[in-house]
């Protein structure tokens, strides 16, 4: 039989301060680690507040877009007066009143000019002693524009020769 050799010594470790050196940096850099995570975590917290804020910001930014886009659709009451002034204003009066006013023909009286502005017409009412008169009339207030711009709207015979011209002006 062999004879067993068995040492009871403790077997020689690396030095113990080592260990606690490696253990001081292993808790040193998880409490780096959770100052860190503390430090993110408030920051993410900080930018969700801002981001809350700034999407109440864009909806409140929306609603007053929305909000013009609808006063812009609503037209102002005076809209459609000033619009109809406007085109008065554009209509030319003083070429209708000088084409009426020109023409002189014995035997022919103006009784009515209406001006319709918003239509662009404007209509003239005579009485006269015969057609002949009436051709000579119309010819004097076209004063030769190609194409006339006055026309015969309807004529009445009786004592005297009603009629209504009309001219187009827009």
């Amino acid at each position: 039989m062999k004879a067993l050799d068995v040492d009871f010594a403790a077997k020689r470790r690396g030095p113990v301060w080592l260990g606690y050196v490696a253990a001081a940096v292993l808790a040193l850099i998880a409490i780096q680690q959770g100052l860190l995570a503390w430090r993110l975590q408030e920051r993410w917290s900080t930018l969700q507040s801002e981001m809350a804020g700034l999407s109440a910001r864009i909806e409140l930014a929306r609603q007053a877009q929305r909000a013009a886009a609808e006063d812009r659709s609503v037209e102002p009451a005076y809209a459609k007066d000033a619009a109809a002034l406007a085109h008065v204003s554009a209509f030319p009066l003083d070429k209708v009143f000088a084409a009426v006013e020109a023409a002189r023909v014995e035997g022919v009286k103006v009784t009515a000019l209406e001006v319709s502005a918003n239509i662009g017409t404007a209509r003239v009412d005579v009485e006269c002693v015969g057609y002949d008169a009436l051709l000579k009339y119309m010819a004097a207030l076209n004063a030769g524009e190609m194409p006339a711009r006055w026309r015969l709207r309807q004529a009445q015979a009786g004592d005297l020769l009603r009629a209504s011209l009309e001219s187009q002006w827009n």
